[in-house]
């Protein structure tokens, strides 16, 4: 099959962005001829080819409203242009109106790949709240046109409207891609952190994501740390070292900004427990990959986390910041406890595999394609 993929960007450290990386390098190893259509490209093909285009320049001509305002309505034209001779096309978010746009004119068979909407009360802005709305009324309205609407969780899938939910497929990510094998290179790295036997505190996300909240991750080490001294945590996330500053960062914090996935795995394997302060998540694919390498976690219970982590067995999910420092104090403190859910969480996330995330991605396809 000849399928287009069109998504905003191919950025290193964005969750959606390596998602469609792995979809089309595994499509197009599966024989299928992928072509990702993108505005900017980090990441590099494996096997697919990309095509960048500029979006439309339409005035007031401000950086915000550039970079986020209607990037999927701008981009429409030149999408549209180059979709001849696909048999197939998946939208990722935020680029659903393309979708419909080609299903109107192009009578193109579309699959819309849906991770979630950020809800407006986690956002710190009006601009970015009216931004979750615009986005809410135009994918909705988009979902109608889709021929498969598949999202990353059963949380995600419950965002739906009710009257397409019809035609909605869940389909987890896979994770074995991000499960560290070297253990020399692993013993290596920690030893250069010079810790010196203190149990070491993992938490990955972007450090200019509000609803992220690794400001908010700071905050509680640094309550556990007056307690607890033997700790110490390491911050990985997109973005720059300036806007970490204000985090308030103290005595045995790690900053690791951009990282290649080789490092970010080292860190996985690394840790003794992996935390998550974020207050929203369609799916949250650090918090599976800690577990796949065999590390509790502590997180909100939020989102999707429910179905990505056991609570008691896996890691712990707190209700608020007290409960969740009260969760991660035991974690440290409890090496049998430890041990005990580091056992569980490898085996937990073997059912996150690409191998049948891939194939229900193709069948998908083909379902609405007839191919």
């Amino acid at each position: 099959m000849r399928i287009a993929m069109v998504t905003k960007g191919m950025l290193l450290g964005y969750g959606i962005d390596e998602v469609v990386h792995i979809l089309s390098r595994e499509m197009t190893r599966l024989g299928h001829e992928v072509t990702v259509i993108t505005t900017r490209r980090e990441i590099q093909p494996e096997g697919y080819r990309t095509v960048e285009l500029k979006p439309l320049v339409i005035p007031p001509s401000n950086s915000y409203w550039q970079t986020h305002f209607l990037p999927d309505f701008r981009l429409a034209i030149p999408t549209i242009r180059t979709l001849k001779n696909y048999d197939a096309l998946v939208t990722f978010d935020p680029m659903h109106l393309i979708g419909a746009i080609a299903k109107l004119t192009r009578r193109v068979p579309v699959v819309m790949y849906y991770f979630g909407i950020v809800p407006a009360r986690v956002l710190d802005s009006l601009t970015r709240k009216i931004e979750s709305t615009r986005q809410i009324l135009v994918w909705n309205a988009s979902f109608a046109l889709a021929d498969c609407i598949m999202t990353n969780s059963k949380y995600t899938k419950g965002l739906i409207p009710k009257c397409f939910v019809s035609k909605a497929v869940v389909n987890y990510h896979g994770i074995d891609h991000m499960v560290n094998q070297n253990t020399q290179k692993t013993k290596e790295f920690r030893e250069t952190l010079n810790i010196r036997g203190k149990k070491l505190l993992l938490s990955v996300g972007r450090f200019s994501s509000p609803y992220k909240d690794m400001k908010g991750m700071v905050k509680i080490f640094n309550r556990l740390k007056s307690r607890v001294k033997d700790i110490a945590l390491i911050l990985v996330g997109r973005g720059s070292l300036r806007e970490v500053e204000t985090f308030g960062l103290l005595e045995d914090i790690f900053v690791l900004t951009n990282i290649p996935n080789e490092m970010l795995k080292m860190c996985f394997a690394s840790c003794d427990v992996y935390c998550s302060a974020s207050r929203w998540e369609g799916f949250n694919i650090p918090l599976v990959a800690a577990q796949a390498n065999g590390k509790p976690v502590v997180a909100y219970e939020v989102g999707a986390h429910s179905e990505v982590v056991v609570d008691k067995k896996t890691g712990f999910l707190a209700k608020n910041a007290r409960d969740f420092e009260g969760h991660l104090e035991i974690l440290i403190q409890d090496d049998r406890l430890r041990k005990k859910m580091e056992r569980r969480a490898a085996e937990h996330a073997k059912k996150f595999s690409w191998d049948s995330s891939i194939k229900l991605f193709e069948d998908a396809i083909k379902k609405v394609t007839g191919l």
